[in-house]
């Protein structure tokens, strides 16, 4: 009778320390909402996927992004929908907002953390470290800046083999063109790929005329194909992209090689910039008549 006793004893010890341990182990579990389209890729790419339970529109890539849930956009965040997911964490680009949003969300006491998109190979590294932190994941942070790093020579290596030629990445809105300047994740690929930034002299995107790109005398007209992103009605031809967003004066850019350029691939530096980097050293390499039109 006392071995009986002793015995279902032990497996009510046993059987109570197994449902204790259940309710932690479902503690533990992350639940990520991650909002900023280089942000997102960046949690992908480190093996993060599992974690998340929400993501902000502008997280496209890659696409099976797409199919989570979505909370609204980065910079128009609506409170409401990021904490109906019931996160653990928020992980956002520093673009969260507005002001009043951003506030509710740290007033709220989820852990709420904020990185820089990246606009530089630097800042990359800097925003992979971060987010492998605070995702748990160290060593595949580790492994990815290793990956783009050794890329990023292989860029550098074709780069330093030629001239910098001068670059104009333009970006065509309503009619109206505008240059990518400094502090931007366009300047910062054409730099990585070592083209020189002819509108290097403000922040940001300006709207830049048609006399001023004429007198930049560019080597290379980089033009942002809204193809990519839902724009069917692109045009393929380099130069008729250019006539579409108002510039009429295309003959006269015969020295100047105009080429499309994929936004949602150029427009981000992450964890394919690398590869995209390499592209673009390929095509400042390539002879007049073969690099864009």
């Amino acid at each position: 009778m006392n071995t009986r006793c002793l015995l279902s004893a032990f497996l009510c010890m046993i059987m109570s320390a197994v449902f204790a341990e259940e309710p932690a182990a479902s503690q533990t579990k992350e639940r990520l909402v991650v909002m900023g389209g280089p942000i997102t890729e960046i949690v992908f790419a480190l093996g993060g996927e599992k974690d998340i339970v929400g993501v902000d529109k502008t997280s496209l890539y890659p696409a099976r992004a797409q199919k989570f849930p979505q909370v609204g956009v980065v910079r128009a965040i609506s409170p409401e929908g990021v904490l109906s997911m019931n996160p653990t964490k928020i992980i956002s680009s520093s673009s969260l907002g507005p002001p009043a949003a951003a506030s509710q969300l740290k007033a709220s006491g989820i852990p709420l953390v904020l990185v820089d998109n990246p606009k530089s190979e630097k800042s990359l590294m800097e925003a992979i470290a971060t987010l492998g932190k605070e995702i748990n994941r160290e060593k595949e942070a580790e492994e990815l800046i290793k990956k783009l790093t050794d890329e990023l020579a292989v860029v550098n290596e074709l780069a330093s083999k030629q001239t910098s030629p001068r670059v104009i990445f333009l970006m065509g809105m309503a009619g109206s063109l505008s240059a990518a300047g400094e502090e931007t994740q366009a300047g910062g690929i054409l730099s990585m790929a070592g083209g020189k930034n002819i509108f290097s002299g403000f922040r940001g995107y300006k709207p830049v005329s048609e006399e001023a790109i004429l007198e930049a005398k560019p080597d290379f007209i980089l033009v942002a194909n809204h193809t990519s992103q839902g724009d069917v009605s692109a045009p393929d031809d380099p130069k008729k992209l250019l006539q579409k967003f108002g510039f009429k004066s295309v003959n006269a850019l015969e020295k100047t090689k105009i080429v499309p350029i994929d936004m949602g691939e150029f427009l981000i530096i992450g964890p394919r910039t690398g590869e995209t980097a390499l592209k673009l050293a390929k095509i400042f390499s390539k002879p007049a008549d073969t690099a864009g039109n």
